[in-house]
């Protein structure tokens, strides 16, 4: 049972508005093929928040369900993608190297900060949940990133043993944290919480002068 009445527009609002979303995410890299159905499922299944027997703290910023989810999701990915930042920031003022002997573009570079780090490759093998950020190229070594979501679909996990001829002796992995887990705790948050996200827009515009 939805609080209130779901009128057909908001049901086809949150539907459309999670369709989009969720192809674009899956098409950026940024979700796997069950992130985005997930997110789909969720437009069409609860399009508004239920009626609950509490108020979310912060309180309903908007009326989609769905869209708070993928906020929270995107909040609760982003404060990891700190953690991550932090951590390549400690091993550069180490006297760390991050990108030696990698091909990669700028924009490769920056998301790999946000999104992995170095360790050495005798600590990872095959059963270690983590993505490998490297390829084997015809000039060496290349990064990539945009390949996360699928690997994380797949359960492609760990680095193999045939993998660690040709890689150095750090090598680029990401943490193996799949997206559905966040959108979960993203979930849990919107019940509880609020949209995070829409919450903050809306208190940044307050403090602008009418």
């Amino acid at each position: 049972v939805y609080a209130g009445s779901l009128s057909a527009a908001l049901m086809a609002a949150s539907a459309a508005l999670c369709f989009l979303l969720g192809l674009a995410a899956y098409y950026a890299g940024l979700f796997g093929g069950a992130d985005m159905v997930a997110l789909w499922a969720m437009g069409v299944s609860i399009p508004s928040y239920p009626r609950l027997p509490w108020t979310p703290l912060l309180g309903v910023a908007q009326p989609m369900l769905p869209l708070a989810v993928f906020n929270n999701t995107v909040a609760l990915a982003a404060s990891t993608a700190i953690y991550v930042l932090l951590r390549n920031l400690a091993y550069k003022v180490r006297g760390g190297v991050l990108f030696e002997g990698l091909e990669a573009s700028r924009m490769t570079k920056a998301l790999a900060l946000l999104t992995g780090f170095k360790v050495k490759a005798s600590e990872v093998d095959e059963h270690s949940h983590v993505f490998l950020l490297e390829e084997a190229v015809e000039a060496g070594k290349r990064l990539k990133v945009s390949h996360l979501a699928r690997c994380s679909e797949k359960g492609v996990l760990g680095v193999r043993s045939e993998e660690k001829g040709w890689l150095g002796d750090e090598i680029w992995v990401a943490p193996a944290l799949p997206l559905v887990a966040y959108m979960l705790v993203g979930l849990v948050v919107a019940l509880t919480v609020g949209d995070l996200v829409t919450t903050l827009i809306k208190w940044s515009l307050s403090l602008l002068p009418p």
